[in-house]
Parts: structure tokens; C-alpha cells; sequence
């Protein structure tokens, strides 16, 4: 990888908290960095990394609404600045790990046993990440 992030990204998917805590925090950088690199692409491309970024957040939003304890509790990662000679091809695998870090929880915690109310905002949080995770990656082929 060609990018500030990759470590930064390993480390936070390796050692962050199990459960909602984990989660928030996997989501919290996940969103913030595609922010920064929809601000280092092209203007063809930017428009649709802002709306995943936008997916990421609201997706953050619903865990927040059901636990709101998570923006004071949980550990807000930034991965940090995206430089002009990281390759953007590297930061979009970074996100897509970061990603699919975020939907292993999110099943994780619905196989676990969750409310009817958790289930249904993990569920919602799941579309939103997916959804997110194509635009990022592009078309699977």
C-alpha cells in the first residue's frame, strides 16, 4: 500500500473495542477519511464519495440514536491526512477493509442477541455501509 493510512487502518481494525463501542469507532474513521479523500479526487468522482461518506455518517447516526452514550464512550480514530502522493486507488482498499471491518461487527452484534430495536438499527446500519462500500470500491465486477 502507497498511503499514510494503511497502518493507522490495521491497527484500529485489529485492537478496537468488541461490541457498539467498536463499531462507532470502526465508523467514525471510516467516514472521516472518505470525506478527506473525496476532497483529493477529481470532481467527477468527489461528488460520489461525499454521498458515501454521507452513508457512513448517518449510519453513525443511528448507532448514536440508540446509544447515546457512544459519542462520549467510544474512541474517535482519525486516520489522519491523506497526502498528495498517496495513491487513491491505496486509500479507497483502505477504506474498503475498514468497511468490511465495520459489516463483520455488525453481524457480529446481530448473531449476538440484540433487542428488536437493536436489530433493526444494525440492519439499517448495514445498507448503509454497503451501500457505501460499492461506491468506495466501485462495481464488483
Amino acid at each position: 500500500m502507497s498511503t499514510t493510512w494503511d497502518t493507522p487502518a490495521a491497527v484500529l481494525i485489529e485492537h478496537v473495542a468488541d461490541g457498539w463501542e467498536g463499531l462507532w469507532s470502526l465508523l467514525y474513521a471510516a467516514s472521516h477519511a472518505t470525506v478527506k479523500l473525496s476532497l483529493s479526487v477529481p470532481l467527477t468522482t468527489s461528488a460520489d464519495l461525499t454521498f458515501a461518506a454521507m452513508d457512513l455518517r448517518e449510519a453513525r447516526d443511528e448507532l448514536e440514536w440508540l446509544h447515546e452514550h457512544l459519542t462520549t464512550g467510544a474512541v474517535a480514530v482519525d486516520l489522519g491526512p491523506l497526502r498528495p502522493t498517496d495513491l487513491h486507488v491505496d486509500a479507497r482498499q483502505i477504506l474498503g477493509r475498514l468497511t468490511d471491518a465495520i459489516l463483520e461487527r455488525t453481524y457480529a452484534l446481530i448473531d449476538a442477541g440484540t433487542t428488536p430495536a437493536e436489530t433493526a438499527c444494525l440492519r439499517r446500519v448495514a445498507g448503509k455501509v454497503y451501500t457505501a462500500r460499492a461506491t468506495i470500491l466501485g462495481p464488483v465486477p
